[in-house]
């Protein structure tokens, strides 16, 4: 009867499956210690972080040019947690509305100390578009700085990345900022080509917000070269525009009221910039911005004085005096302070209070200079804290990657070392297999010999015998 056939198996060598094992184990004990070193950074509730995050970002967005120093400590609070979770999307967000609120805030060294952060978080990814949108923030702090030449550089950064990317959008925005530092240098002519430039793109891309931006810079350039009515017109256009669409950007709103007052005024016509000063007065009260507001107190109490109304200007000089004593802006102080000496000098001939606010704006003078050094001396600090921050944070994450792959090594090792031991372990024991066989078959010779031995004996013997026989009977 024929034999059943036994179903073929495929069977693995020895070695194969003891390395597929250890693999195994090394993929458990990596992803153990991935566990375990951020266990302490990954909380069970990190989807609530987020969602906290976003609406830090969400707020920021709305408010950033109303209070910005309200939410300041919240964007900030957000950031170390971002960081502290690496929610990289959120960490670069966090950065621009850190920088943005900072330069609502006029602290523009510390904007740009944020977005230079943000600049290198998205150099390390290689974002063309994150990068080109960093430059042109840089370029407009720097512009707002009085460092025309940096934001010169920036811009033109931001224009090589829009052009290799390539974003339309991206370089209208740095060529339009551009245009303004043309205008300060004084090649007006440039200017108004790349804003006007600028304006055609966005009117192109249906962008009404770069669209304002642009007209407000050629109302500018207009301003410059005394053509007044044309710079009413592109004020009243990119105000009428970011009132309707953008509400909340006071701040932006507010400069265009001012821009366009300051057109008015140019042109006499006191009462219309009076009214326009007066609806900024709101705008300026909403943002809770308590200096620009003076500032604007004491531009409609100079604007009072021009027109030979001291008695209406007083309210506001006052009003604008007290809140610069308030807040400790000894610069502003000063300067209303002297308007105030020369009110009560050349028109209420008040000697008592003349003397009074001559002593003051004179000693204001030293306590100026001491106040802006302490003043560049906390943002330093600010930034050193900041820095030391991140420079820690970066440590500890390459503490963690270190120490995941020195565990690599040192586990590839053990595997080449065991797989090493077990081959000589396997050697040995076939070695130790033959010895035993070759003294079996030795030790079966033996006996075979043995054996022959003792046959040839007998036969020996035997053959002895038959001799003698055969000479017994040769006898007989």
């Amino acid at each position: 009867m024929r034999e059943q056939e036994k179903p073929m198996t495929i069977r693995l060598p020895y070695w194969i499956r003891m390395n597929t094992k250890a693999l195994i184990y090394l993929i458990l004990i990596v992803f153990t210690l991935l566990t375990i070193t951020r266990s302490d950074e990954l909380p069970s509730n990190q989807t609530a972080v987020k969602r906290w995050i976003n609406g830090v970002l969400k707020e920021a967005e709305q408010n950033s040019q109303i209070h910005p120093d309200s939410i300041i400590h919240d964007i900030r609070s957000a950031l170390d947690s971002a960081n502290q979770y690496r929610l990289q999307p959120e960490i670069n967000l966090l950065l621009t509305q850190l920088g943005n609120c900072y330069f609502y805030s006029n602290r523009y060294s510390l904007a740009l100390h944020h977005y230079y952060q943000l600049l290198e978080n998205q150099r390390a990814v290689r974002d063309d578009l994150g990068q080109c949108r960093s430059f042109n923030r840089i370029g407009r702090t720097y512009s707002y700085s009085n460092n025309h030449e940096k934001a010169m550089q920036s811009y033109y950064e931001a224009i090589k990345l829009a052009e290799r990317i390539p974003d339309r959008q991206a370089y209208a925005v740095a060529i339009n900022g551009l245009g303004i530092s043309y205008y300060i240098l004084g090649d007006l002519n440039r200017a108004r080509e790349l804003c006007t430039q600028a304006l055609s793109i966005f009117s192109e891309l249906s962008d009404d917000y770069g669209k304002a931006n642009a007209m407000e810079h050629l109302g500018i350039i207009a301003y410059r070269i005394n053509d007044y009515d044309q710079a009413r017109d592109y004020y009243q256009t990119a105000l009428d525009i970011k009132t309707k669409l953008y509400p909340h950007y006071l701040l932006e709103i507010g400069e265009l009221m001012d821009e366009l007052a300051a057109a008015y005024i140019k042109q006499k016509q006191f009462t219309k910039a009076l009214k326009l000063l007066n609806q900024l007065l709101d705008y300026r009260q909403r943002t809770h911005n308590t200096n620009r507001e003076a500032n604007l107190y004491f531009r409609i109490a100079n604007l009072h004085t021009e027109m030979e109304q001291i008695d209406q200007a007083m309210p506001y000089l006052t009003r604008a005096y007290q809140m610069y004593r308030q807040h400790g802006n000894l610069r502003a102080l000063y300067n209303v302070s002297l308007k105030l000496y020369q009110i009560y000098k050349n028109h209420y001939h008040d000697p008592q209070q003349t003397i009074r606010y001559l002593e003051e704006y004179s000693s204001l003078k030293d306590s100026i200079t001491n106040t802006e050094n302490r003043s560049r001396i906390s943002d330093m600090a600010i930034k050193h804290e900041t820095e030391k921050s991140r420079i820690e944070i970066e440590k500890q994450r390459y503490f963690n990657r270190f120490l995941i792959l020195t565990i690599l090594v040192v586990s590839l090792s053990l595997i080449i070392l065991g797989y090493q031991f077990r081959k000589n372990k396997n050697l040995n024991r076939e070695l130790t297999q033959k010895n035993s066989q070759i003294m079996e078959q030795k030790n079966l010779l033996q006996e075979t010999n043995q054996h022959l031995l003792l046959q040839q004996q007998e036969i020996s013997k035997q053959a002895k015998n038959m001799e003698y026989m055969n000479q017994k009977l040769n006898r007989l």
